[in-house]
């Protein structure tokens, strides 16, 4: 095996920089990963808190709820999918696997949490809202509805499954000289 501490590409002061980034990470510096993937971006930790408030305390996206209010709205949200669940299982539209797998989340799940992504290709630059569950009650469900809504639109030419399916048809597509593209986006289609 060869010895790769021999070839080191950072000189000494990077690497205590380094080694101190490492350290004292998310006290003072937050390195975070940035939209549309550009990488990895440093920001003091000042500015993520104030971005982070900036879009939480938007009364008009987030509601703010007590521990008490999540609590019903967690049981809530358990009792209207065991239900969703059982009528479909009465109906023979949902399997004991797939209600199983539906389910698997009920008991056992951690909340989502909140972070950004730095846009930084906007003037000024912004944080995207993250809203990650990964672990959620709802998680198995968004897989599933994922794979059907995948299954259904992989049949139309017309639904494109993201940007770059675009990139590839207006790389081998000529056009004439007068013709048009037009596109549209959203400043924000829906919070993660």
């Amino acid at each position: 095996e060869k010895d790769l501490t021999e070839k080191q590409n950072l000189s000494n002061p990077e690497k205590k920089s380094l080694k101190t980034l490492i350290k004292n990470r998310n006290e003072v510096i937050c390195i975070n990963d940035t939209d549309k993937n550009l990488g990895a971006i440093s920001a003091d930790k000042e500015d993520v808190v104030l971005e982070c408030q900036r879009q939480l305390y938007d009364v008009r996206t987030y509601n703010k709820m007590s521990w008490e209010e999540a609590k019903i709205l967690i049981a809530k949200i358990k009792f209207d999918l065991k239900n969703i669940i059982r009528k479909h299982m009465e109906k023979g539209t949902c399997s004991y696997q797939e209600a199983k797998f539906l389910l698997s989340k009920t008991e056992s799940f951690s909340i989502p949490h909140f972070y950004i992504i730095w846009k930084i290709l906007k003037n000024p630059i912004v944080g995207r809202p993250i809203v990650a569950g990964y672990n959620w009650i709802l998680t198995p469900a968004s897989i599933f509805v994922g794979t059907l809504l995948k299954d259904f639109y992989s049949k139309f030419n017309g639904i494109l499954k993201d940007s770059l399916s675009l990139v590839k048809i207006l790389e081998k597509t000529k056009f004439n000289y007068d013709s048009f593209l037009f596109t549209v986006d959203w400043e924000s289609l829906y919070t993660n």
